[in-house]
């Protein structure tokens, strides 16, 4: 990052696109306290700071380039260790002893004053500290010992803890929050909108008016507001116990807020700070030779500011389109472009300064949502965090049978055809990293589904029996154990499955019917005539009562009288593949018995 300005109290950096124009600012005048030390002490060791910050914002040995953020956390570990050593009167890190070094990590704490430390915030603290050994001669009073080599003694001193990384949401709670997000924008998002429009609309007509005048009217919004019956149903499931109507309509707007942001996130995988920095204009809409298609355009994060793309459905642009309307006239009086805004105040006066929603409150609107009153009866939800919706995606995009993430299911499955395009190469590669990680276990998941079914048929399925017989020959792979072994051979021989309400694909695109390519089966000729044909196709218990349904359709079908010849050809036709299908899978007898 370039320093915009620097003086001998304040530098400035210049901030990237992500950040909207909010500078970053490095207080030097705040590191230590003016009552601490002599002048020269307090002058040389900042000075000795600022060389070690400068020489650490744009690390030539490690290549990289840190970004506003990272650079505010660098500073406050500088300004925790300053404080930590004046108050022992160690006014030079040359002066720090290992001992003095053990002893500081020693008293780190976790997120709460009495709990252990992260190993991660353990080595972020080590990090810190050899970037210090590193850039020793590129600063004065450096310090004089490798940190790193005091590794194994700080963590036996420490005995930090091993956090847990954020996991995907699982599918029986993530799907319900979802749901449950998008009926309540569908519900109740138009009304919260309009009503919030009309109280902003109350407020600058109030311009003028004595406090009293302003109360009187502000009694009488309200008044009509908790008459209303849509008003008393919102009151109902946010705030039964609430009885201000000032207070019950912010619930409603952070609740509509957090139903908003737990959709973009979930179902684009977004960062957090890419949501936050997502302006109300960001739809965008082009005309394509199949349509008019959608896009979301935002800031990427991780890239220097580079703008970047989201493809989206209707859902999703009517969802954000209601999110810009429920502020646009509070960016009208007090400018700004904000899709989100007004973290902490949801109802501040439009003639007060309008900012962004902050990166924490975004965590926060979630959790709310999810604990909301007339949510008690869905599953709990631990560990509710951006980065966990992030993860979330990425195992929904890369699910096979999508017929569970309806309505939702096309946005998941465009993402998943820009993952297998190399859309996300270069953009996102942490995200191509994780969809990666959960395609390889949804596979895993898959196969095993297929080879622990009682009964499975079609031409891969014999050759998937034929290879677990095989296996299970050798006494030492019986049991699971075989079942992980087979599972992990047939990953590594890069078999691929493609899912339908028929059966599944143990997809070759040599052998594939339907003339498939490298990317996949041939959606647009995937049938269940040519499938069932197919050398790839594979029917288990799990899709016999689709096949049954259908022949038992065609039966009723062919009973009717009047029929075409041409009809009865072609139904016949068809009822016979229903029936090769289910007499191959062993079904002595139909599921449901006609009469």
């Amino acid at each position: 990052m370039k320093v915009k300005s620097a003086s001998r109290s304040k530098w400035v950096f210049e901030s990237s696109a992500l950040y909207d124009g909010e500078d970053s600012t490095i207080a030097w005048s705040k590191l230590i306290p003016q009552s601490m030390g002599t002048k020269h002490q307090r002058a040389y060791l900042m000075r000795s700071m600022k060389g070690f910050f400068a020489a650490s914002s744009s690390s030539i040995i490690t290549g990289t380039q840190y970004d506003q953020s990272t650079l505010q956390v660098r500073y406050r570990h500088i300004v925790t260790l300053v404080r930590w050593m004046v108050a022992r009167d160690i006014w030079r890190l040359s002066a720090l002893t290992e001992n003095e070094f053990v002893e500081f990590m020693q008293e780190r704490r976790g997120k709460f004053t009495t709990s252990r430390p992260a190993e991660a915030s353990i080595d972020n603290w080590l990090t810190v500290a050899e970037q210090m050994w590193l850039h020793r001669r590129k600063y004065v009073g450096a310090i004089r010992f490798d940190p790193i080599m005091l590794k194994s003694e700080i963590y036996a001193r420490c005995r930090p803890i091993n956090a847990r990384p954020f996991k995907a949401i699982p599918e029986d709670a993530a799907l319900p929050l979802i749901r449950d997000a998008l009926e309540w924008i569908e519900k109740y998002g138009p009304y919260v909108e309009k009503v919030t429009t009309q109280y902003w609309e109350s407020k600058i007509s109030q311009v003028g008016l004595t406090s009293t005048e302003k109360y009187a009217r502000s009694k009488v919004f309200f008044a009509e507001l908790e008459s209303d019956d849509m008003f008393v149903t919102i009151k109902r499931m946010l705030a039964p116990n609430t009885t201000k109507g000032y207070d019950i309509l912010t619930k409603a707007v952070m609740h509509t807020q957090g139903a908003t942001i737990v959709v973009l996130l979930f179902v684009l995988g977004l960062r957090n700070r890419e949501l936050v920095r997502l302006d109300y204009d960001c739809v965008i809409a082009e005309n394509e030779p199949s349509g008019i298609a959608y896009y979301v355009e935002g800031i990427a994060a991780k890239k220097g500011g580079q703008r970047r793309r989201w493809a989206i459905f209707d859902p999703i642009v009517h969802i954000i389109q209601n999110a810009a309307a429920s502020s646009a006239i509070l960016r009208k009086y007090s400018g700004g472009k904000a899709l989100f805004l007004n973290g902490r105040r949801p109802l501040a006066s439009p003639y007060l300064k309008v900012t962004r929603i902050e990166p924490q409150s975004v965590a926060n609107r979630m959790r709310d949502f999810a604990t909301a009153p007339y949510r008690r009866g869905s599953p709990r939800i631990s560990r509710l965090h951006p980065h966990a919706a992030r993860k979330t995606f990425s195992r929904f995009a890369v699910k096979r049978d999508k017929h569970a993430l309806e309505p939702m299911a096309w946005q998941y499955g465009h993402a998943y055809a820009e993952f297998t395009d190399g859309v996300y190469v270069g953009s996102d590669i942490e995200l191509v990293e994780m969809m990666q990680e959960e395609e390889r276990a949804e596979l895993a998941r898959s196969l095993e589904a297929l080879l622990i079914s009682e009964k499975i048929a079609g031409k891969a399925g014999a050759a998937l029996q034929t290879a677990r017989e095989e296996l299970l020959q050798h006494p030492q792979f019986k049991g699971k154990a075989g079942l992980q072994m087979l599972i992990k051979r047939l990953i590594a021989e890069k078999v691929r499955i493609a899912p339908c309400d028929w059966g599944f694909c143990v997809y070759s695109m040599q052998i594939s019917a339907c003339e498939g390519t490298e990317a996949g089966p041939n959606i647009a000729k995937r049938s269940p005539e040519i499938c069932a044909g197919c050398a790839n196709f594979v029917v288990s218990e799990k899709n016999l009562q689709w096949w049954n349904d259908r022949a038992l359709r065609d039966e009723r079908y062919l009973r009717e009288p009047n029929i075409p010849e041409q009809s009865v050809t072609v139904v016949s036709r068809r009822l016979a593949v229903s029936q090769r299908v289910l007499a191959s899978i062993q079904v002595s007898q139909r599921l449901e018995v006609e009469k």
